[in-house]
């Protein structure tokens, strides 16, 4: 048997099972999808994805620390005053097998031996990365950040549902690990909505795997219909790629001029 779910929709599926309006922000390794659901269904229009994900910031960090290393030979702000600068210990898979932050107190203290691990310095890398999340355009890319992207998802709902929205939203994935992404992400997405709208984050242990754990409940017994969840043998064969879309690829769609008088019972 064949089984499917999309990260988005499994996401949704424990943390906000009893709420008719979810806003899932899925903030992951290759991309940022904002999909809007109601009833548990997917808005289809309202599904944005941006090309910004834990791929393109692993990328652009290696690019800096490279240029860096390459054209400069020595640090040269090695004094107590630079505040944010600290050194990253790199693995050497002998002693150590993750890496880590040095404590400040001991960074740049110690005569390096041969055995001593190889260390980075990291100073405006560590903000600067995470910006690049909210603003793709500080490296270059002709894309949104992750607010406009839902401010544009928001804005792709019939008006009634919108509100709805914003007051059930999951983020997920492990970009949102950021120290401070949340809170950052919550002040920048109210000053683009209206001042009496309620915005609020759905409580999530884990973000990286919130969506695994979700899906794991599909084999429970929580979920009853489990012929919704997977396509058969003679299924497949019978309709082939076909049975994919008709199962599992049920959006919702609204005309434009349904957009105005989508049900008002979505917000209660």
């Amino acid at each position: 048997m064949f089984f499917f779910l999309a990260a988005g929709f499994i996401a949704l599926e424990s943390s906000c099972r009893n709420v008719r309006c979810v806003l899932v922000i899925d903030c992951g390794f290759s991309s940022v999808t904002v999909a809007p659901f109601l009833d548990g269904k997917a808005v289809q229009q309202g599904i944005v994805r941006i090309d910004v994900g834990g791929k393109v910031l692993t990328n652009q960090l290696k690019e800096w620390i490279s240029y860096r290393d390459l054209n400069v030979m020595e640090e040269t702000y090695r004094d107590e005053r630079n505040t944010i600068r600290r050194e990253y210990v790199l693995p050497d898979f002998c002693r150590v097998f993750r890496g880590y932050l040095r404590d400040p107190s001991k960074a740049g203290k110690s005569v390096p031996s041969e055995d001593s691990p190889q260390a980075i310095n990291l100073n405006r890398e560590r903000f600067a990365l995470p910006e690049i999340m909210f603003h793709p355009s500080d490296i270059g890319l002709n894309q949104m950040g992750v607010v406009e992207a839902v401010v544009e998802s928001l804005s792709r709902c019939p008006v009634n549902l919108r509100a709805a929205l914003v007051q059930n939203i999951s983020l997920v994935g492990g970009c949102t690990l950021f120290p401070g992404f949340r809170e950052r992400f919550i002040s920048e997405l109210r000053s683009c909505l209206d001042v009496d709208w309620c915005v609020a984050l759905a409580d999530v242990t884990n973000p990286i795997t919130h969506a695994w754990s979700c899906a794991s409940a599909a084999f429970t017994g929580d979920m009853v219909d489990e012929d919704k969840l997977f396509v058969s043998r003679d299924e497949w064969n019978e309709h082939g790629e076909e049975i994919l879309h008709k199962k599992f690829l049920n959006f919702l769609t609204f005309e434009s001029e349904e957009n105005d008088g989508a049900s008002d019972e979505a917000n209660e």
